[in-house]
């Protein structure tokens, strides 16, 4: 279990020994999904079986269940279950300002030109009835 002394604080985030739990998972998963992604490209015939976002994925929800079930107590107080609630949360601002422009850029920058001219139509069109609807 965690040390007390986190535990037993208000805020969970504020403590040293939160913010280094949270940093040592982190990283560990990290570190896993690198390891992971060097080992699907050195081997094309897994690649062709499980695609890279889908192994990232799969960290994710083993990841997000080791939690759920270590982290876990029926008779845990209120100050432990915010500390769990705040790891399995995510802020959509996070998503839509830090991780979602890379993704937007690197997509942008493989893709092959001849595609995208022959699809421009679709494209403009999608994105213009996406913003309309959105709106």
């Amino acid at each position: 279990r965690y040390p007390k002394k986190m535990v037993s604080s208000s805020n969970w985030a504020e403590t040293e020994e939160g913010i280094s739990i949270y940093f040592v998972i982190f990283s560990s998963l990290l570190a896993l999904v690198l390891v992971l992604s060097k080992v699907i490209h050195d081997h094309p015939r897994l690649a062709s079986i499980l695609p890279e976002a889908g192994m990232i994925l799969l960290v994710g929800i083993v990841a997000g269940f080791f939690v759920n079930l270590f982290a876990y107590e029926p008779e845990s107080d209120e100050d432990e279950d915010d500390m769990i609630k705040s790891l399995l949360s995510f802020s959509p601002n996070v998503f839509f300002i830090a991780l979602l422009p890379p993704i937007i850029f690197n997509s942008g920058y493989h893709i092959r030109r001849e595609l995208f001219f022959r699809h421009f139509t679709p494209i403009c069109l999608f994105a213009c009835l996406g913003t309309l609807v959105s709106a």
